[in-house]
């Protein structure tokens, strides 16, 4: 299942440049016959379908002078053409697209033709879509899908309200292959954007080229015969091995006012964390010190304590992706945080229990290469927390139940750690 996937960004403010928009739906034509069709079954035989085509584009517009007034647009148009050749997996015959509620849909179309050239089209009307959620659900079932149809999706949608992709992971490789991958990512001429070092050799180009009449800059990545990516047990993660494409916007300069800046360095970005782990009213409030008391009453050793503390949280604290970020006195209250609010409780009772410890953000190999220029969370989304027993520096992962206390999950193993202190925060690594 696919999903339009957006950050909400605040109004800007006053200038008066414009960038237009670029990006409307346009639907290929079918270039297939039977010849073709039988060379790319002996080609491609292994796989449930070969894309003919992918393209997607992400277009930000509207005027400076409007951005404070709602005029300010994201337009994102995808369209997808795949040939079947096993009509027996759903996904293969099934349209499924996530949309949050802030994006329009302006256009929907389905199409497939049969390998005798029969062409049936279908559009929103056809496919149901379920507007319950914050997320528009749509999915549509192709009637008699046989080998060798040809299945065409487009989908064009818009937001008014200032939807801006801060930062972007864009997949540029499937588990099917692909005989052509185009993505275009458009933007004012007056943003800054960066792109993130890969550890792999992209199988396409990219280049940024600028667009007068329309003053704008739009960076275009297309590639040719992409492998199928198949996953297998044990296999290095996919970002380690497979193509993507990881950029964020670092400036989004409005005339003389700049009212978006990307962080500048590690430092400035553990600050947004130290507020958030190292208040003294969290760690020093008297219910964690009561709580904590009560557990280490029977422990003789550090590891006792670590143990004793661990334990608790896995026994009585649920950890959801979707709670909220609470103060630790809640959090005991209510039995109920996230992974990060679960690590900040650990470390404070650790601290409380005598031992001195540090809240990490580790990075992840499953995240890709790590680019020490590229400051983002998006390379920092494992929280932990730095104990010292006997002398040594061990790791916990509290929101990781029926982990074996001090071991450290593979992916993160040997990679950097960012250690949020209340004066300099510094990178360090454990194995």
């Amino acid at each position: 299942m696919r999903t339009l996937v957006v950050v909400v960004l605040v109004a800007f403010a006053v200038s008066c440049s414009k960038s237009r928009r670029i990006s409307h739906l346009e639907m290929g034509d079918i270039p297939i016959d039977q010849t073709v069709l039988t060379d790319y079954e002996k080609q491609y035989g292994e796989y449930d379908c070969v894309y003919l085509d992918i393209e997607q584009t992400i277009d930000h517009y509207g005027g400076q002078s409007e951005l404070g007034g709602g005029g300010f647009k994201t337009s994102i148009v995808m369209r997808e053409q795949r040939l079947v050749l096993n009509p027996d997996n759903a996904k293969m015959t099934t349209f499924e697209l996530d949309v949050p509620k802030p994006l329009k849909i302006e256009k929907m179309v389905l199409r497939m033709t049969s390998p005798e050239g029969r062409v049936e089209e279908f559009g929103a009307h056809d496919v149901r879509i379920d507007d319950s959620r914050n997320v528009r659900k749509c999915r549509f079932v192709y009637p008699h899908v046989e080998k060798g149809t040809v299945i065409e999706e487009g989908i064009e949608a818009r937001s008014d309200v200032g939807l801006l992709a801060l930062d972007r992971d864009i997949q540029l490789q499937y588990e099917n292959p692909c005989k052509r991958i185009v993505f275009k990512y458009a933007y004012p001429a007056w943003w800054k954007i960066q792109i993130k070092n890969n550890s792999t050799d992209l199988t396409g180009d990219y280049v940024t080229v600028y667009n007068d009449q329309a003053n704008k800059r739009i960076l275009t990545y297309t590639a040719k015969d992409v492998p199928g990516f198949i996953e297998e047990p044990y296999s290095p993660d996919f970002r380690a091995v497979a193509d993507y494409l990881h950029f964020r916007v670092t400036e989004a300069e409005m005339h003389t006012l700049n009212y978006y800046h990307a962080m500048k360095d590690w430092q400035e970005f553990a600050g947004e964390f130290r507020r958030y782990v190292l208040k003294k009213d969290w760690f020093n409030h008297a219910d964690v010190e009561k709580q904590t008391g009560e557990l280490i009453t029977d422990s003789d050793s550090p590891d006792d304590k670590v143990y004793a503390i661990i334990n608790y949280i896995n026994e009585n604290i649920l950890i959801s992706d979707d709670a909220g970020n609470e103060n630790l006195k809640t959090i005991l209250k209510k039995g109920l945080t996230n992974r990060f609010g679960a690590t900040a409780l650990v470390r404070a009772m650790l601290i409380n229990a005598g031992l001195d410890a540090d809240f990490l953000l580790i990075h992840s190999a499953n995240d890709g290469e790590f680019d020490h220029e590229y400051i983002s969370f998006s390379q920092y989304r494992t929280p932990g927390v730095r104990v010292i027993v006997r002398g040594e520096s061990r790791v916990l992962f509290p929101f990781l139940t029926n982990l074996p206390i001090y071991y450290i999950p593979a992916p993160l193993q040997g990679q950097p750690a960012l250690v949020i202190r209340k004066e300099n925060s510094e990178t360090q690594y454990w194995d």
